[in-house]
């Protein structure tokens, strides 16, 4: 590993991220294998309000001594508003883009991709608790903050409700 490269990554890594990102270092890290972790929570960009958000979670990228050689090893962490089938596929497209990315400094290209992909996936899914029906939006919806599906005031996102636990409901079902 070369540490000064290592090192100018992390720094480009904290000045991306300056208030969100922990790197972890040695014992403090989760895996005895890993030199370091980063990790990234994870929240899609351009959300108005807490609430616009219908998934978030925690990126780990663990690296071994063997890095950039060896890809960082990937985790999903704290996840909420994925299912196990969307979190696998997840983890699967960050694992292959880490793979792909062997032998080079990956760990700011990682980030940035992950953000993308939970951006790109910020809809709910699931049923809605109270009417047993889909919440899931249709995808001309999903980009931004609302509209798309079938016209009047309580069609797509403004017509969900989110819980701090980020099941999603119908508004209508709840009033």
């Amino acid at each position: 590993m070369d540490e000064d490269l290592l090192s100018i990554e992390l720094e480009a890594l904290e000045a991306t991220f300056p208030d969100e990102l922990v790197v972890q270092r040695g014992s403090e890290c989760s895996d005895r294998r890993h030199v370091l972790e980063v990790l990234l929570p994870l929240a899609p960009r351009g959300c108005p309000g807490p609430h616009a958000a219908f998934v978030a979670g925690r990126l780990r990228l663990g690296v071994t001594a063997s890095y950039p050689d060896v890809p960082p090893t990937i985790a999903l962490l704290d996840t909420k508003g994925i299912g196990d089938s969307r979190l696998g596929r997840l983890h699967q497209v960050l694992g292959d883009e880490a793979a792909a990315l062997a032998g080079e400094m990956a760990l700011g290209a990682l980030c940035e991709h992950a953000l993308e992909l939970i951006t790109a996936e910020n809809t709910p899914e699931g049923m809605c608790a109270f009417c047993l029906t889909s919440v899931e939006l249709p995808a001309q919806c999903c980009g931004g903050g609302g509209g798309g599906g079938g016209g009047g005031a309580e069609s797509g996102r403004e017509g969900l409700m989110r819980l701090a636990c980020f099941h999603a409901f119908h508004r209508w079902c709840v009033v």
